[in-house]
């Protein structure tokens, strides 16, 4: 599946920390790779990749990264560590699509995409969807991003899913991400990476409705 994104880098920063908050970039530890999921089902770790789906071929699937992060979007809940394995759902108990957005406070592009995703998340919820906000950079270029960074980006599109951070991609940079945004549909009944890229969609519904389309049908096999 291919997209149309918005362009690539974007010279402007856009957020500002909060004073009151540690602007000192988060440490980002190695985590544990979580192997199950709430249910107890074990994440798959065949056919683990990067490619996406193309009509020929069933995507790779995504690996169990694990990251730290808001849950729900809220500094008050502290950080906690957040697994793709969380939403690993072979069953579509809970879950449909997985949309992973990669991001970076200074980038106005991302910005534009945040606020789209602001406006449609409750009803892209409804219908079976989890968005995983990641933030690979604060509000300044090649540096990791700070709690002030995060607490900001909830504070100003008020999130009510995931916001976590990955230091310069450290771990979703397999991807070869070469710009910001990022942007990644995962099927949750397989892990099956639908789509990614660097670019932003011009519009967010459409991306997710055409990922939800996908996910309709028979899942993947390899």
């Amino acid at each position: 599946m291919r997209i149309v994104r918005w362009g690539r880098l974007a010279a402007a920063a856009f957020l500002v920390a909060c004073a009151t908050t540690d602007t000192t970039p988060l440490a980002d530890p190695d985590l544990p790779v979580q192997t199950k999921n709430a249910d107890g089902a074990t994440y798959p770790t065949d056919h683990i990749g990067t490619r996406d789906r193309t009509k020929l071929r069933p995507g790779d699937r995504i690996a169990a990264f694990s990251f730290q992060g808001y849950v729900d979007g809220d500094p008050e809940k502290g950080l906690t560590t957040v697994s793709l394995s969380d939403f690993y759902d072979p069953e579509q108990k809970r879950y449909k699509l997985l949309h992973i957005q990669g991001v970076a406070s200074w980038c106005p592009i991302c910005a534009q995409e945040a606020r789209q995703t602001a406006a449609a998340q409750d009803a892209l919820r409804a219908k079976g969807v989890v968005i995983v906000q990641v933030l690979f950079q604060g509000k300044d270029r090649s540096t990791g991003p700070s709690l002030a960074d995060l607490e900001t980006w909830c504070n100003v599109y008020e999130p009510k899913h995931p916001v976590l951070f990955d230091a310069n991609a450290k771990r979703l940079g397999v991807f070869g991400i070469d710009g910001f945004p990022w942007n990644a549909l995962v099927d949750t009944r397989t892990m099956e990476i639908l789509d990614q890229g660097t670019g932003a969609p011009s519009d967010v519904t459409a991306y997710v409705n055409a990922g939800l389309e996908l996910v309709a049908g028979p899942p993947a096999t390899w």
